[in-house]
């Protein structure tokens, strides 16, 4: 899975304000990914578009994070 990170606004982190721009740019994205040229653009590079919420792409990513630790644990990979 794919998807946009930013660094933290000037507001303060989980503020009204800085949850209200992420819902604008998560709304507008997902508008786009909708679009039947887009999905086809996608598909063409062998990618699906698929809208997520926020919450569904932070989800991923601490999945994400705990599952490539995990294998970094059982191989011994430490990172310098």
């Amino acid at each position: 899975m794919k998807g946009l990170l930013a660094a933290q606004g000037r507001g303060r982190p989980g503020s009204r304000v800085e949850r209200q721009r992420v819902n604008q740019l998560n709304a507008a994205v997902n508008a786009i990914l909708s679009k039947p040229e887009i999905k086809a653009a996608f598909l063409k590079e062998g990618a699906e578009a698929r809208p997520v919420t926020p919450a569904q792409f932070a989800t991923t990513i601490v999945q994400d994070v705990e599952r490539w630790r995990a294998l970094a644990k059982r191989q011994n990979i430490v990172v310098d």
